[in-house]
């Protein structure tokens, strides 16, 4: 990242280079269909799992060197009020604040089933590296190396909207049917490459707005609110008196692009408990969110504050 961090303005160069040229900085030919590529020299791939176990490291360095706790816990929870409960359970203080970042499974959440968010799963297929390509392609799909020495292909993705399907296992089958097509249209070579591994996820795509699929980052109409040691466990999770609850989420296949200067806000906001310190784009919901969660109040007999 060093060439992009030291001068942005090359950051963002892009050259258009004829298919035959693209084919010499590639190491593969292209597509005979391809009339031209934008080229940027500058531009970078993330290995986004060694980035979130960094980001994640640099999270606990900072904690130990402020002195502060900071721990990874994995745990089935289906709604806000169990979150407030489970810790009442371990004897720990209530929270100060609650920030739901669930992604597709947000509105697993009991209270926030109404959330528009739409799921969309997306597989993707990694190949070997027979064609020898030692640049990224995009165009629809993608092509870029990874692994060792460039090795391996990671090829993606598919954008699937059957909710029957959405937490299948990944297949091997359904996605190359779906992108090996559009992929040797890039990089014809690609036909030959033997399958090593398919893997899926899910996307949680926001509402679209006149500022495109702009993430969903709010404070929510609901406190959690959990017994307080020596209180019995049986008060209400939901209601006033409690800690405040935000939303981060509906970052769909952008949450690279978005995740740090959203989380920084997101930070301040919730510190200073001022939404107001969110970007105004997104905080669209705010006119919709009661209507969103009154159903499941009225159903459960709880009430919003």
């Amino acid at each position: 990242g060093g060439a992009a961090a030291a001068a942005p303005s090359a950051a963002l160069e892009q050259r258009w280079l004829s298919a035959s040229d693209a084919s010499a900085i590639a190491g593969a030919t292209v597509g005979a269909g391809v009339e031209g590529v934008a080229h940027a020299p500058s531009a970078l791939c993330v290995d986004t799992p060694a980035y979130l176990r960094a980001l994640w490291a640099l999270c606990g360095r900072i904690a130990r060197e402020r002195g502060s706790g900071l721990e990874w816990r994995c745990s089935a929870l289906p709604s806000l009020a169990a979150v407030a409960a489970a810790a009442s359970e371990r004897g720990e203080a209530p929270y100060d604040a609650v920030v739901v970042c669930l992604g597709s499974r947000a509105s697993d959440l009991a209270e926030l089933s109404g959330l528009p968010l739409r799921p969309c799963r997306g597989q993707n297929l990694h190949l070997e590296n027979r064609a020898g390509l030692e640049t990224p392609l995009i165009c629809g799909k993608y092509i870029v190396p990874v692994g060792e020495g460039g090795d391996l292909l990671l090829c993606g993705a598919t954008f699937e909207y059957d909710p029957e399907g959405l937490r299948e296992p990944p297949s091997e089958a359904e996605a190359a049917a779906a992108l090996l097509a559009p992929l040797e249209e890039m990089l014809p070579s690609i036909r030959d490459a033997p399958i090593v591994r398919c893997d899926a996820g899910v996307r949680a795509l926001p509402p679209r707005s006149h500022f495109g699929y702009v993430p969903l980052v709010c404070k929510l109409p609901v406190e959690v609110r959990g017994a307080r040691r020596g209180d019995g466990g049986g008060r209400s999770a939901l209601g006033g008196g409690g800690c405040a609850a935000w939303l981060f989420g509906g970052l769909g296949s952008r949450g690279l692009i978005h995740h740090a200067v959203l989380g920084r806000s997101v930070a301040e906001a919730v510190l200073a408990c001022d939404e107001s310190r969110l970007p105004e784009h997104t905080r669209r919901l705010d006119a919709r969110m009661g209507e969103l969660l009154v159903s499941h109040f009225s159903d459960t007999g709880h009430s919003s504050h």
